[in-house]
């Protein structure tokens, strides 16, 4: 009867990328050669190999712990960062928004200010005018005060707008930064 052919170097190759290291993947190509060409196993031979399994066992949990903490830490440092920067522009932000409504508030009150020294002026003006002067300046007035009321509204949920998408991309740029990480570092301990 032939003996079988058994490829020790292909076999060894195999078990070096499925992540076993360089000694154990000997050890175990060894015993399965002695297995299959060296005949019937002993019970010698099976509490050895049952030995080296077992230690290689052991230490590939060890090591796959020892991955996974590693990890944890990781991610935990890095999601502590990514909270930390994020809380920071939010601040920034925050701080860019007041300081830009503060600015339109001294505007349009500075605007405002102007426009009734105008109107001051003009109605003091127009005292010794007729009747019909009078309506025709205050329903003026008030369309403009309407545009002028229009157009701050406009601006101020064109802003609302503004920030409303500028929060939702981050959230969505956040969610998959966090997807990516877990995707990445989900495969690292895995064992094929």
């Amino acid at each position: 009867m032939a003996e079988p052919h058994f490829d020790t170097h292909r076999e060894f190759d195999r078990f070096v990328d499925a992540g076993f290291e360089t000694k154990q993947a000997e050890a175990i190509v060894h015993s399965l050669q002695a297995v299959l060409i060296g005949g019937v196993a002993t019970k010698a031979d099976i509490e050895r190999l049952e030995a080296v399994s077992k230690a290689d066992i052991e230490r590939l949990e060890a090591a796959t712990k020892a991955d996974i903490e590693r990890f944890e830490a990781a991610t935990k440092t890095s999601f502590e960062g990514l909270e930390a920067a994020n809380k920071a522009d939010i601040e920034r932000l925050e701080a860019a928004t007041k300081a830009g409504f503060e600015r339109f508030e001294a505007a349009t009150k500075a605007d405002i200010e102007r426009f009734e020294a105008v109107t001051k002026t003009s109605f003091e003006g127009l005292e010794a005018a007729n009747k019909a002067d009078i309506e025709r300046l205050e329903a003026a007035t008030k369309a403009g005060f309407e545009r002028f009321e229009a157009k701050v509204e406009a601006r101020i949920a064109q802003n609302a707008n503004m920030h409303l998408k500028w929060l939702i991309g981050t959230a969505i740029a956040l969610g998959g930064a966090i997807i990516g990480y877990l995707h990445y570092f989900g495969g690292v301990g895995a064992v094929g």
